[in-house]
């Protein structure tokens, strides 16, 4: 598998991953996208980010495997940052992924 692009989500879905409860977001179908595309989704949450890495989820089949990895260069964000503590980590996250 090729390049790793970053899946921000919010905290509730995140730590729905591991359970199999994420909500409305359909995690599976960034999984199927992934593969057809030949690129691995990390599903990290601005909670979890840490300087220029994050504690995050790969797919490997069947299940969800937690790791510590650097912040990919491409993020695709779903979570929405209302508290200015999350605005500030996006902020972090947008300058450590370039």
């Amino acid at each position: 598998m090729g390049a790793t692009v970053g899946v921000l989500l919010d905290l509730k879905t995140y730590r729905g991953i591991a359970k199999g409860r994420t909500g409305n977001e359909r995690i599976a179908l960034y999984n199927r996208a992934g593969n057809k595309c030949g690129i691995k989704p990390f599903y990290m949450c601005l909670n979890y980010v840490n300087g220029k890495s994050a504690l995050g989820y790969f797919y490997a089949n069947p299940k969800y495997k937690l790791v510590r990895k650097s912040i990919p260069r491409v993020t695709h964000n779903r979570a929405i940052t209302l508290t200015p503590y999350l605005k500030k980590k996006l902020n972090q996250l947008s300058r450590y992924s370039n």
